[in-house]
């Protein structure tokens, strides 16, 4: 018992509150459906961009991004991802990757939320069915 409880603080010991949660919604089932996970996966991932800052000596696009891997990681091990869940996974590491060297960290968290915002809203282009479900993550 206590090796699983070692593993477990182990496995969440770098991964944002709001990933927590989310994860334990996603195993009760509390929060289902495709497009419905991928809204509350954006959601806390702005969460996780809020509250992040970049060391010293590191680019914000690259440390972030290796930042969203274990969050990623623990809420597979909570329920696999959906299509869509892989979708906004990678439309937002596109657009850390993306994001000019010349923004200071608060440009590139606002930056970034403005292209999550979007995105959920349908406002990128792409054919997304998420803003219907958006009023009940608010």
């Amino acid at each position: 018992m206590v090796y699983i409880i070692f593993n477990f603080w182990k496995i969440i010991g770098n991964i944002h509150p709001a990933v927590i949660k989310l994860g334990l919604q996603y195993a009760s089932g509390i929060i289902s459906g495709s497009n419905a996970r991928a809204v509350a996966l954006l959601e806390a991932f702005k969460r996780v961009i809020a509250d992040y800052s970049t060391p010293e000596h590191k680019e914000l696009s690259r440390d972030l991004e290796a930042s969203l891997k274990p969050c990623i990681n623990f809420l597979k091990q909570c329920r696999p991802i959906s299509v869509s869940m892989g979708n906004a996974i990678r439309f937002l590491k596109r657009h850390i990757t993306n994001i000019p060297q010349e923004y200071s960290d608060a440009e590139a968290k606002e930056h970034l939320h403005t292209q999550i915002d979007n995105y959920i809203s349908g406002k990128n282009g792409s054919q997304t069915l998420f803003y219907p479900f958006l009023s009940f993550f608010i």
